[in-house]
């Protein structure tokens, strides 16, 4: 999680839940979706990212 404006800011809390998870609740409502998936790096600072994701249902890669 490498972000020079803000750090860590896809994890930081906004309206009572995290910016990912905002965005995963909003992409479950698209009915033309199949799957939703987070693609990430292999850099430990990612995994924080991963784990949510994992536990929200979506599938995460990293590469």
């Amino acid at each position: 999680m490498r972000f020079s404006r803000l750090t860590g800011k896809i994890l930081k809390p906004n309206m009572g839940q995290s910016m990912l998870e905002l965005i995963i609740e909003r992409l479950g409502i698209v009915r033309q979706l199949d799957a939703i998936v987070l693609a990430t790096t292999t850099d430990l600072s990612c995994e924080p990212v991963e784990e949510l994701a994992l536990s929200l249902g979506v599938g995460a890669t990293a590469k």
